[in-house]
Formats: structure tokens, sequence, C-alpha cells
């Protein structure tokens, strides 16, 4: 017979011990609900990081349509965004949230339709997991999509837009953006949602912007 103090065994056997930390373990099992299924951890914002720097957190703009019809390609403004949210030669960032469904997705646009320069982008997207890209500006772009990955490279022309949605079937989410080239714009402007509508203005860098979901 074996005795034990809390966690601690009073034999010292390395099987024991190994089995003691894995019973032992500080991990905290997920929260069910009713249905005796896993529920989804609550979201407080989405933290922005860049390099190891965690900058500050945005909360998700939110809306009532699908992030198709928030994106609005090419409506009203043909070869377009029409977000609202596009920034003359910038890379804007936000997050949107269809509260009809619960639907989150990232949203990246380039340029505006009021810029009379066009531009070429190479952006990399990291850890998509089970995101759907349900939104490609421009269509005939080049896309390369791998189970966890994208690449998107972009030349959009003046007077008009590129950019990508990627939506993910809960709020949580951890994405690494990756500017490899740009032409035509020079910085993100990084939307916050809520209460009201902020933007924070960042310049690319080699090491990647994530946007990372933050457990309240």
């Amino acid at each position: 017979m074996i005795s034990y103090v809390g966690c601690t065994p009073t034999l010292r056997s390395l099987v024991i011990t190994l089995a003691l930390v894995a019973a032992c373990s500080e991990t905290e099992p997920p929260q069910l609900g009713d249905d005796g299924l896993a529920v989804a951890p609550e979201i407080c914002g989405y933290e922005v990081i860049q390099g190891r720097d965690s900058l500050f957190t945005i909360q998700a703009v939110t809306g009532t349509v699908p992030v198709e019809t928030f994106y609005s390609y090419g409506s009203p403004v043909a070869n377009s965004a029409n977000t609202g949210f596009e920034v003359a030669d910038r890379t804007a960032v936000l997050v949107y949230t269809d509260t009809t469904t619960g639907l989150t997705s990232l949203v990246i646009t380039n340029d505006a339709a009021s810029s009379d320069t066009g531009g070429q982008a190479v952006f990399d997207f990291k850890g998509i997991g089970k995101g759907t890209i349900t939104v490609l500006d421009n269509p005939i772009d080049n896309y390369r999509i791998k189970k966890n990955t994208a690449t998107a490279v972009w030349d959009w022309d003046a007077f008009s837009t590129d950019g990508i949605a990627i939506t993910f079937p809960t709020s949580s989410m951890c994405v690494d953006i990756t500017a490899q080239f740009v032409l035509g714009a020079n910085g993100y402007s990084v939307y916050s949602g809520g209460t009201s509508i902020s933007v924070d203005e960042l310049t690319y860098a080699p090491t990647p912007l994530k946007i990372c979901a933050a457990k309240c």
C-alpha cells in the first residue's frame, strides 16, 4: 500500500512519481455546458503583439451581417472593399464579429478607393487553424493556402483595394501577420471597436504582427 501527503509520494518510485505528476497537473479542466460539451473561454478583446512586445488590446467591430456583406467587395465602389475602414496608403487591420452567428473574422484591407496610387504587397498569415478564408479581394490575385497558413500576393491599381477576411468558428484565434514586401502603403492602421471606434498606427516590421484573443 502506498500513502500520499497531498501530491507527494512517500515511496520514491520513478513510475509512481510520473503518474502523480500527471494526476496532480495544475491544468484546469475545460468548462462544460449543459450539453456536456466544452464551452469556449470568454474573450475580453484581442491583444496586439509585435515581436516580443504586447502593444495594446483591441475590441472587435461588431455587426449583424456576415463578414462578406460587411466587406462588401465591389459595391458600391467597384474593385474595392467598402467596409468604411479603408485608409489611403495604409493596411487596415480589424477584428469583426457577426453578432447574429457569433462568427469572428480577421479583416485586412490595403489602401482605399480614394487613393490615386496603386500598390503591391506580399503578406504571410500563420495560425489560421480552423479558420476559413471568406473574402478574397481581389479574387484574381495570387493566394497560396495551406492547412494552417496562407500567403497573399497583392497588386492593386489606383482607386481600388486588395485584402482578405479569415473567419473563425469561435472568437478564440491567434494569427501572425507578416508583411514581406509592401509598395504603395506605409504601415498598419489597427482599429478597435467597442463603445467607440479608435485606431492605432504601426509601422511594418520584419517580425510578425500578432492578433491574439485575450481571455478574461
